[in-house]
């Protein structure tokens, strides 16, 4: 009897050392596979940190009173100025810099928009060029680069580090949009303040991608459904057919779904 207890002990051991060595092997075959993903992550995150030398941000004092200025016996507030630029350093690192993003809510998405001849290359390739998957926030290939058309759409990774458009999603609570629902897209010739309007999960072959060719009462209808189908209920914006839309794309744990930030010119 005491011999059978010591064979089964001894099996039970041996069973117990064969779970315990998958285990410390698949550990260490899951830090194999993570650690250079980690290192590509940092690696782009570090080159985004050094482009922020060619950013600063102004924030306006809201206990002093705007400047304003009498134009044939009206009054004018002065525009704020918006986020400054060094575009000429950063087309000095990448000519397909065509503008920069800065959300007020969210202060980490603040980057450099690219726009490539197609809408795979800066898909994983950073401002600089190099290979990483987190790639470039980057304007649709067929749009305008200095945002003029009545839609323009940029697309960025859903990084799961919250990196480029990680924190996208942020926006449908309401601390993050009570906090400020504006964003800014600044262009080598002038910056723009866009206020958010919609937040939805939407198809990626959706009409919420639709683009217009000019001025038109289908825009106008447009952002009226975007505005209907929006998760938040923001306030009504005014909207006519020279609006200028902007809309933020970035992938969900669906395939088939993108979330999607969208937002009216105001200045």
């Amino acid at each position: 009897m005491g011999k059978n207890r010591d064979k089964k002990t001894t099996a039970g051991d041996v069973l117990w050392w064969i779970v315990l060595i998958i285990a410390i092997g698949t550990l260490i075959f899951s830090a194999y596979k993570a650690i250079p993903l980690f290192l590509e992550y940092k690696e782009g995150t570090d080159e985004y940190n050094d482009l922020q030398q060619y950013m600063s941000v102004s924030v306006p004092d809201t206990t002093i009173e705007p400047d304003k200025a009498v134009v044939e016996g009206e009054v004018v507030v002065e525009a704020e100025p918006g986020p400054s630029i060094d575009f000429a350093a950063l087309k000095a690192v990448n000519e397909d810099v065509v503008g920069w993003l800065y959300i007020e809510a969210l202060e980490d998405i603040n980057y450099p928009i690219v726009q490539g001849q197609d809408n795979d290359y800066y898909l994983h390739r950073t401002v600089k060029q190099t290979y990483n998957f987190a790639g470039s926030i980057f304007l649709e290939m067929t749009n305008k680069p200095d945002f003029s058309d009545p839609h323009s759409v940029v697309f960025g990774h859903n990084m799961k580090n919250g990196s480029m458009f990680g924190q996208l999603n942020q926006f449908r609570k309401a601390e993050v949009y009570n906090k400020s629902r504006y964003l800014w897209i600044c262009t080598p010739d002038k910056n723009y303040k866009y206020e958010i309007f919609s937040v939805q999960e939407v198809f990626s072959d959706g009409e919420e991608y639709t683009l217009f060719s000019g001025p038109s009462p289908e825009l106008v209808d447009y952002v009226k459904r975007m505005e209907q189908q929006s998760e938040v209920a923001f306030p009504e914006i005014d909207v006519n057919e020279d609006s200028k839309i902007l809309t933020l794309s970035t992938c969900t744990t669906n395939t088939i779904k993108r979330l999607i930030v969208q937002a009216i010119r105001v200045n």
